[in-house]
Order: C-alpha cells, then structure tokens, then sequence
C-alpha cells in the first residue's frame, strides 16, 4: 500500500536509538515522507538523509521556538541549504504556548522565512500555535504563496477566515483528531475542500489512539487517514489517494525522487 505522510521528523534528535530502523522500515513499506526541519541543524540533516534515501523529502526553516536568537546571519544560512531538492519552507510560524517566548523576533524570522520562500518559489510548512490571530494577519499578506497550516487546530470561524485568503492555503490533520478531547478538530475537518486537505503524523509526538503516548512512527499516517475516512464518510483507498494528490501537488514531489 502507497502512503506518504506529510509531516514527520525523521531525525537523530527523534528516534536516537533507532533512526536507521525507522528509515529501513520506512523504505520497506515502500512509503514516502516529507521530513520536516525546524533549526539549521535539522535542516542539514534532513538534507543529508536524502542523499541516500529519496523517498524521505527534504525541507528547511527554522521554527518559531527556535527563534530566541535569530539573526540575519541564521536566515542566510537558510538560503545557502536551498537546492533543487528542498520541497518546503518549514517549520515556520509562530508560537506563543510557552511563557518567555519573543512575539517580535517570531513575527520577524517567520516574515523573513515567507520571503524566503517566494524567492525561491517554494510552498511553507505553517506551525501556529496560541498564535492564529497574528498567523492569519501576517499570511493574508501572501495570496499567492502556498501555505500548509500543519496541524490544525482553528475553529470553523478561523478555518473559514483562512480558506478565504486564496485557495493556495492547506490543512493538515495528524493523530490528534483521534483524541477523545478534539472536537474542533472533528467539526472543522468537514468544512474543508477534500482537494486542500493532508494528513501526517509529527512523529515522533502525537500518536493516533490507541497508540496515545507512544512513541509515534511514520507509516501510523495511515490510522489516521482511516479515522478520517470514516469521519468523512469516504473510502479510505480515496481518501489515500487524495492526499498523495495534494501532497505531490503542494509540494512538487514529482521528478525529485529519481
């Protein structure tokens, strides 16, 4: 069976004792994976994890709680990791769950890192958290830029807001749905056009049940398209194909797994 899951963290700092057994598993089911950076370390790595293994994509970014010291010098960095086998811009976004955090600096580096994209004409990978007012006011901005609001967590009234941008904005739906306590979740996923809708897993967090807690793995993409499915009243090899579509489709997978 064909999966692609559309957020994973396939990296050291994720499964330290096993990160060549989650990638050997991973090619042994033949699946994809976008492997999702969020600092320039992670961006190196993810790079490199390519190389040799050209189902697990690439992207680059830095992530809003990683953004404590940015500077000018950190987003070049950035841009010099960017080659023709980036598929994304991300994890960037904004997050202000946790107290400390430095609303102006995030608001920068994530402008700057949407600049970034539109340079090189790569889509973004959105991580918001505590955060959608300032999001939606900052990605308004850019009609014509593609935007995945990963994990998503807005209500009907925010789904709507941000569907209207353009219909370059994506959600994407993981484990989380699956809780017992997600009722926004359940409620919005209905309200979005099934051809702007992706799935992952945001392993290694995140497990769908009856997995909660556990450590999460990519290929448990396909429970929660199952869960979906169901919710969905649509076929679970539809829903499948649908999001391999938009994931190849958003991301520009085509030609860079050869």
């Amino acid at each position: 069976m064909k999966l692609i899951d559309t957020h994973a963290h396939i990296l050291k700092s994720s499964f330290k004792e096993g990160l060549e057994t989650v990638i050997k598993d991973l090619n042994t089911r033949e699946m994809k994976s976008i492997n999702v950076a969020f600092d320039i370390d992670s961006s190196v790595e993810a790079l490199n994890i390519f190389k040799t293994n050209k189902n697990i994509f690439p992207t680059v970014g830095i992530h809003p709680s990683d953004t404590k010291k940015y500077n000018l010098k950190q987003l070049k960095r950035i841009e010099s990791l960017i080659t023709s086998d980036i598929v994304a811009i991300g994890e960037i976004g904004l997050d202000y769950h946790y107290d400390g955090y430095d609303k102006e600096t995030q608001k920068k580096a994530f402008i700057d890192q949407i600049e970034l994209a539109k340079k090189y004409s790569l889509p973004i990978i959105i991580h918001t958290r505590d955060s959608l007012d300032d999001c939606y006011e900052i990605i308004k901005n850019y009609p014509n830029q593609k935007f995945l609001l990963h994990s998503w967590s807005g209500d009907i009234k925010m789904t709507k807001n941000f569907l209207k941008i353009s219909n370059n904005i994506y959600f994407s739906y993981n484990g989380i749905i699956t809780f017992k306590n997600a009722l926004i979740q359940n409620e919005t996923i209905g309200s979005i056009p099934i051809e702007r809708i992706m799935f992952e897993t945001d392993c290694p967090y995140l497990s769908p049940v009856p997995h909660r807690g556990k450590t999460n793995y990519p290929w448990r993409v396909e429970e929660v398209i199952k869960y979906c499915a169901k919710k969905l009243n649509i076929e679970f090899n539809k829903l499948n194909d649908i999001n391999i579509k938009n994931a190849y489709d958003f991301f520009e997978i085509d030609g860079k797994e050869n």
